[in-house]
């Protein structure tokens, strides 16, 4: 009995070692298993444990490219680095690297961005400025690079303004205001002087072969420091505008203020227009908010309002609870009114610091990050450009870090020009409390799969129009007979539908479907076949 009930086990094993090594390979291939819908393993830009490295920031060309820059201090003297990627941040390779010449000076803010949409127009600008912590003065420079070669070529903010205490920079890329050629980019930074620090806004319109504008506005007795900037252009407002935001303190010893915004009237490089004080719409908060962040929809066509959106953030020190929240204020005509709404972005139980908001072009949608200090978690949210409910945004993640956040990560979001979708960046603490500057997309995993897809080994895949409107047509080629199957997840990573799954033939594809339905926003088209995976973002706008 006991030699008959082992070959019956013997015979049984061997079929189940039979079946796997049958099933294994194609398991591997269709069935792959699930798992968090969004942003990868966190990418270390450059690894360097022995510097501290900060204020990291981030941009991306029109065709993808991907450039970062970061600061630190070397033998007590201040260095810049910037980088570059082709490969939607999975690799960075160094560009440029920069040693400030005096002891003592350390970078106080960077900033960078890109504009052209051709190799031919393509520019970098690399913003950043320093202190000197023994002399207490300081500047700014904006230096421009050839896109293409990644070779510096000049540096165009030639200001005798001494001390320049913080700046932001912007552009008109995606849509080039009237009156510029190619294109404008601004820098916004904040001037100390006696009896009163100033504004000061200058505007190219040469597509930054030199700043060609500059309009200052004085603030009596009172001390400007952080700003932001961003511009606005829709269909009714061609000739595009920058808007500005900064933190304007009556009292030096406080640790906070008022937050202020002014736009460019009438146009691009027109003066600033009269300051509107925000935070006197919330009692509250009056004169307890610091740090604001701002952006602005930039489309070929209006918002319901018959304008285009405007938001800014801001920290607002709670006192009663002794922690911040992130406050936000919005305008759905900023070109014609003064007419804000404020709203409370973050849970007020939790102390949230740092905030950073983009517009992204392809969904028309705002993307928002800031740090939670009481979970040490870097959340992900976004809202159409419409803004109806305004305290209710989507959550896409709450957190994209994978390692809890020690001390001031100072997130960056930021829009992927290849992927269409959002890219963040923010420091990390490594070893000997060493900051580490770090990178995540929300395309840096294949939503709903387990493994990251190599291009080379990946099936062609092709969807097309993008943005839809209302049909798509989805290319593919089945390299050998076999399963193919479509999937449509929406950017959660959610199942949506299943487009196709069939057993079919060698040879190239073509299916349409129906996208009309859908609600406005992101998509990923999925193929998986004999020859692997592949997936494809596309857009609706209806």
């Amino acid at each position: 009995m006991y030699v008959e009930n082992f070959y019956k086990m013997k015979n049984y094993l061997i079929s189940l070692l039979l079946a796997v090594l049958f099933i294994w390979p194609i398991a591997k291939i269709y069935a792959q298993p699930l798992k968090a819908p969004m942003f990868g393993k966190d990418i270390i830009i450059h690894e360097q444990p022995d510097k501290d490295q900060q204020d990291v920031a981030i941009c991306s060309a029109f065709n993808g490219w991907l450039y970062s820059a970061f600061a630190y201090d070397s033998a007590n003297k201040a260095v810049v680095k910037v980088f570059k990627s082709l490969d939607n941040g999975e690799s960075w390779e160094i560009i440029w690297y920069y040693c400030l010449g005096l002891p003592n000076e350390r970078i106080t803010k960077i900033d960078i961005l890109t504009t052209g949409n051709t190799l031919t127009s393509f520019k970098i600008f690399l913003g950043f400025s320093w202190t000197n912590i023994v002399s207490n003065t300081g500047g700014a420079v904006v230096l421009r690079f050839d896109g293409a070669t990644g070779i510096y070529e000049e540096n165009i903010l030639q200001d005798p303004d001494w001390y320049i205490k913080d700046f932001a920079l912007a552009s008109d890329f995606n849509f080039p205001a009237q009156n510029s050629n190619p294109n404008s980019i601004a820098v916004v930074y904040s001037k100390e002087g006696w009896p009163s620090d100033s504004i000061i806004i200058r505007t190219s319109d040469n597509g930054g072969s030199s700043f060609t504008s500059r309009h200052s506005l004085p603030l009596p007795y009172n001390s400007i420091n952080k700003v932001a900037i961003t511009y606005g252009y829709c269909q009714s407002n061609p000739k595009g505008r920058y808007f500005v935001a900064w933190e304007q303190h009556e009292n030096l010893q406080q640790p906070f203020g008022h937050i202020y915004t002014a736009f460019t009237f009438p146009d691009f490089n027109s003066p600033l227009s009269n300051p509107l004080c925000l935070d006197a719409l919330v009692p509250s908060a009056s004169n307890l908010c610091g740090n604001p962040v701002i952006s602005c929809q930039t489309s070929n066509f209006n918002n319901d309002s018959s304008d285009m959106t405007l938001f800014i953030l801001c920290e607002q020190y709670l006192e009663e609870q002794s922690i911040y929240n992130i406050l936000g204020f919005y305008n759905l005509q900023p070109t014609s009114s003064n007419y804000f709404k404020d709203f409370i972005l973050t849970n007020q139980t939790h102390s949230s610091r740092e905030p950073s908001i983009i517009y992204n072009i392809y969904d028309t949608s705002f993307y928002a990050t800031y740090f939670d200090s009481t979970e040490h978690n870097l959340p992900l949210l976004k809202k159409n450009a419409n803004f109806f409910e305004p305290e209710f945004w989507q959550l896409l993640t709450t957190a994209y870090n994978d390692d809890e956040i020690v001390g001031y990560p100072n997130p960056k979001v930021s829009v992927n020009h290849h992927s269409n979708m959002a890219i963040t960046t923010w420091i990390s603490e490594g070893l000997d409390s060493n900051g580490i500057a770090l990178f995540d997309g929300q395309d840096h995993v294949f939503p709903g799969f387990d493994n990251k897809l190599d291009p080379a080994e990946s099936p062609v895949l092709n969807a097309y129009p993008n943005p839809v409107i209302d049909y798509v047509t989805i290319e593919f080629d089945q390299l050998e007979g076999g399963i193919a199957k479509l999937e449509l997840r929406n950017s959660m990573g959610q199942l949506f539908d299943v487009i196709f799954d069939k057993t079919i033939a060698k040879g190239n594809y073509k299916i349409s479907y129906n996208m009309m339905s859908l609600p406005t926003g992101s998509y990923f088209i999925i193929l998986n076949n004999s020859h692997g995976l592949s997936y494809q973002c596309v857009q609706t706008a209806h």
